[in-house]
């Protein structure tokens, strides 16, 4: 095969940020139309490029030489961990011999100076890099059915970012607007550690899992970035600990924030639509409060303040502490009047519209 690519997309957490990270609870993502495309081909030797992510180049003529310099280089352990299992399962499918290659990630997930902007570049990355890599060792174009796909990318998931809901990931494979409940990690990580195939874990069903396409009432949603990228694992970690200490209070949240997201799934007007916004919102804040996290940093909290002082709805989307903040309103009418209040606190609009491509092999 001489030369494949495969784009993913990014995504945009709508509603249920952190209880979507527990299984049985619902988050709402959506892919959008900025994504990442990764370009395989055969090649004298093996070399993996990363623009954006590391600077220099992984090269070696053997793939235990590009799994050791993946491994004792800073910032590419989920590259490591993709080519490690796609590796294995290939093994499993009877293409152990995989011949050299060269490998090209480029991202459209960044801002102009190279910073992410919180749209999932590390969900569209392990899809994109995965689908190329298994595809390549099949000698064959992208197909795959994408229930068992999404949960070999989730494998990866559980290695690099155990706390992850996955639901990024869900986004960039299967595309469009999605309610999306998080599996048990528990139970995978028995599969695990009874030496489960690859194969035989991902053609099973994983207690939770639920990943349903949604049509979300028409409304027009405008993005802004603050400037402040945020490590998503990070905020995670801090709720655990929140969550250890405070499991009642946590429940509580939880609670609150399934009354907000199903409100979100069954409004039949903007008004309704908004009120759950807000609910989710302020449920995101107390629990900021009582965590000591900063989901909305001061300058996010006056650009979604200005929102509704506007008529519309708002929040962070995501982790918080910074990357994006969500706008909703009935129409595009007051973008100029946002825009503006928005540029005086610093924060950029993100032209981005929703997607309902997913995973795509391009020609």
């Amino acid at each position: 095969m001489p030369q494949l690519s495969v784009w993913a997309p990014g995504k945009l957490m709508l509603m249920g940020e952190y209880a979507v990270t527990e299984p049985g609870h619902t988050g709402i993502v959506t892919a959008v139309n900025r994504g990442l495309t990764c370009r395989i081909e055969a090649a004298s030797h093996f070399q993996l490029r990363f623009p954006g992510i590391y600077h220099g180049s992984i090269t070696a003529p053997t793939l235990s030489g590009v799994l050791r310099q993946l491994s004792e280089t800073p910032g590419l352990a989920l590259a490591h961990q993709v080519l490690k299992l796609a590796l294995r399962y290939l093994v499993e499918e009877g293409h152990g011999d995989v011949e050299p290659f060269s490998v090209i990630v480029r991202s459209d997930l960044n801002g102009a100076n190279g910073r992410k902007l919180g749209l999932g570049s590390s969900a569209a990355f392990t899809a994109a890099l995965l689908a190329a890599l298994i595809s390549y060792g099949r000698q064959a174009a992208f197909s795959w059915d994408l229930d068992p796909f999404f949960k070999l990318a989730a494998l990866v998931y559980l290695t690099c970012q155990p706390l992850s809901s996955c639901a990024d990931l869900a986004a960039s494979i299967y595309g469009g607007a999605l309610a999306y409940q998080r599996f048990d990690p528990k139970w995978i990580q028995e599969r695990v550690s009874c030496g489960q195939s690859l194969h035989e874990m991902v053609e099973t069903s994983w207690p939770y899992l639920k990943i349903c396409r949604q049509r979300l009432l028409p409304a027009a949603i405008r993005v802004g970035w603050t400037g402040m990228p945020v490590s998503t694992p990070d905020m995670l970690e801090r709720v655990a600990r929140y969550k250890a200490a405070h499991g009642d209070n946590y429940a509580l949240f939880l609670s609150q924030s399934e009354h907000a997201v199903q409100g979100f799934l069954q409004a039949q007007q903007p008004l309704d639509l908004f009120r759950s916004i807000g609910q989710n919102r302020a449920a995101l804040l107390e629990l900021g409060q009582a965590a000591d996290l900063p989901i909305e940093t001061p300058v996010m909290k006056s650009a979604v303040d200005m929102v509704y002082r506007l008529g519309g709805a708002g929040k962070a989307s995501g982790a918080g502490g910074g990357d994006a903040i969500l706008a909703w309103f009935e129409s595009g009418d007051s973008d100029g009047k946002l825009f503006r209040e928005w540029g005086t606190l610093g924060v950029n609009p993100i032209p981005l519209l929703p997607s309902d491509a997913g995973i795509t092999p391009l020609l």
